[in-house]
């Protein structure tokens, strides 16, 4: 586990500007920086970056936060993920609790720093070998710029290495550097023998061309092997052209595209993503100029990949290999692609061609021609589903049910209603009739409570904050945006006072219990400490991030404090009266203390009253 300090520590250490400045272009107003919404469609800049505070407020989507949830929210990354991806990325040393007897916990962010550490000198032991004078190294060179028309120079640009066919020499080098057997088991680069003892780890890779395969930030948490001549006949996955790693804390397929920490630099409203299937065909695109390319892991692609790629552009190519394979493919990611709101198009390749032939054969015109002539939502929908020679009724409405079922997973109307008058115009429908059946069939999906989920580890909050204020959302902006009224409000702990059914209420109960104990917290540096939600802590950091507007701060923090006082004791008297009107069993005692209560509360009321 890592220690708040030493997480307190990092927040200081990065450079919140140089971190978002990678996802938006930032320019200075002022003592904060604007730019375009990361989270959102804007024309008029509305995101700001404040370095002093080391926060982000988003004002057309109503988020907020410090880099560390910046990072989360970007990369769909777990909040220990975005630290210690943080701490990589600027060059900080975290700190680790400790066990009782001294020893390091075993806790997950140190067991991933481990593995990092371990994929870090495998990709050092790998281009070695690549480069390495013998037999093997000359083979693979040889097979890497004459086979694959690759040059020795883009293999370096791109970390591609080779796995020797002794893995034990593999072996060997990483357990001189104090790696454990049980380490090097859950990197994935090992699987133990079926002999016990030391030693008995086995390379998962070996005789393969080694291509490393990276996270968002470009760190290696996992390879791919291609097969060659050299490759042991005695390797389990021998038959296997292409062996993965396997999953691992590091790398889970699932959730990541191979080359995202490249095109997602390379996208924007006006350049898409393009998803190919190899991994040597994204190398090639690269090396060819077309670096917003991904490839797939091997596996299905799965809604977290997508809501990946939503983060960093709206659009995206599917190269379609062209078979029914290909059209299998694009029918599984297209309702997926709609859900997460992605604009997708499909470019159809020729039966037996790839990217990376298609490229080394008729150049980087005819790859361009390919995505630039990549067909539409609704027009591949018609060409899948409608047969021009059979105008059956029946086979119709057939067609059209399988089209809306997919038109329906887009979470936009506008989005629906565009693509079901497309769908009439181009299938040569009554659009009146096709407008029916979609509203039929929409209702039934409603019905059913069916909605569309949108995937993505945190979700965007669209839409501005618009109920009018209360005492306590005053009372909690002064307290934010000016620091001196911290001491006030401690002194005075309206906690008794507060609303605990707001959110500006509960947010200021755990303040006032935080400043009991931390006189000097500060919500820029503490906010997690007294939010418990996301709402909570969106709501902070826009208050950090508006300018005051309140030059008589003290006399408005004054006002709040009898406005609580004026609004307790009036649900206090009302209380008192309730009670006594229910006309129940009261000792003398306590009728006397009710009545004097009572009294004492009109009396109160009356002189603040009388103030006003």
């Amino acid at each position: 586990m890592i220690k708040r300090e030493s997480i307190q520590n990092l927040k200081h250490h990065v450079d919140i500007c140089q971190l978002i400045g990678d996802y938006v272009s930032l320019q200075r107003a002022g003592s904060v920086w604007k730019g375009l919404s990361p989270f959102s469609q804007e024309k008029t800049p509305s995101f700001h970056v404040d370095p002093d505070k080391g926060l982000y407020y988003c004002f057309s989507t109503s988020q907020g936060g410090d880099a560390i949830k910046f990072l989360q929210v970007k990369e769909n990354l777990s909040f220990t993920e975005a630290v210690e991806a943080l701490a990589e990325r600027f060059n900080f040393k975290l700190e680790y609790e400790t066990r009782e007897g001294g020893g390091a916990a075993a806790g997950t962010g140190r067991n991933l720093k481990r593995l990092r550490m371990i994929h870090e000198q495998a990709q050092h032991y790998y281009r070695q070998a690549f480069n390495a004078e013998t037999v093997e190294g000359a083979a693979v060179r040889k097979y890497w710029v004459e086979d694959r028309g690759f040059t020795l120079e883009q293999a370096e640009t791109y970390g591609i290495g080779y796995a020797p066919g002794d893995g034990g020499l593999f072996y060997r080098f990483l357990s001189q550097q104090r790696f454990s057997d049980a380490e090097l088991e859950a990197s994935g680069l090992f699987f133990p023998r079926r002999q016990a003892g030391r030693g008995s780890m086995m390379a998962r890779f070996r005789g393969r061309l080694m291509v490393p395969i990276c996270d968002l930030m470009g760190k290696v948490i996992a390879f791919t092997g291609r097969k060659m001549s050299q490759t042991p006949a005695n390797d389990p996955a021998f038959e296997a052209k292409y062996v993965n790693s396997p999953g691992t804390d590091l790398f889970n397929k699932g959730t990541l595209l191979f080359g995202i920490h490249i095109a997602r630099k390379a996208v924007n409203e006006h350049t898409p993503f393009v998803m190919v299937e190899g991994q040597l065909d994204a190398v090639r695109c690269w090396t060819e100029g077309f670096e917003q390319v991904v490839a797939t892991q091997g596996t299905a692609i799965t809604e977290v990949q997508l809501s990946k790629l939503k983060n960093y552009g709206p659009s995206l190519i599917m190269c379609l290999d062209g078979d029914a394979a290909g059209v299998k493919s694009a029918l599984s990611v297209l309702p997926m692609a709609l859900a997460a709101g992605i604009d997708i198009r499909f470019a159809h390749l020729d039966q037996g061609e790839d990217p990376d032939s298609l490229l080394r054969e008729q150049g980087r015109e005819a790859f361009q021609q390919l995505i630039d002539q990549a067909t539409p939502v609704v027009p591949f929908l018609v060409d899948r589903f409608f047969d021009p020679e059979n105008r059956d009724p029946a086979a119709l409405s057939r067609s059209c049910q399988q089209c809306i079922e997919i038109i329906l997973k887009s979470p936009s109307q506008v989005v629906q209603t565009g693509m079901i008058e497309e769908l009439a115009n181009l299938a040569g429908l009554e659009t009146r009739s096709l407008r029916t059946d979609f509203e039929t069939m929409r209702q039934r999906v409603r019905n059913h409570g069916n909605p569309v989920r949108k995937p993505g580890a945190l979700a965007v909050t669209t839409g501005a904050d618009t109920k009018l204020s209360t005492v306590e959302s005053d009372l909690l902006r002064l307290v934010i945006q000016h620091a001196p009224l911290r001491d006030r409000l401690r002194s005075a702990d309206p906690v008794d006072m507060l609303d605990p059914a707001s959110v500006e209420g509960r947010l200021l109960i755990r303040i006032c219990a935080e400043l009991r104990e931390d006189p000097h917290w500060m919500p820029e540096r503490d906010a997690d400490l007294v939010c418990e939600t996301e709402a909570e802590q969106n709501l902070l950091y826009h208050l950090l991030a508006s300018a005051s507007q309140d030059p008589e701060a003290e006399e408005s923090f004054e006002l709040c404090l009898q406005s609580l006082l004026h609004r307790f004791q009036k649900r206090r008297l009302q209380l008192i009266e309730r009670k006594l009107s229910k006309g129940g069993r009261f000792s003398d005692e306590e009728l006397t203390v009710l009545l004097g209560e009572k009294l004492e509360l009109q009396r109160s009321i009356a002189n603040q009253r009388d103030k006003r």
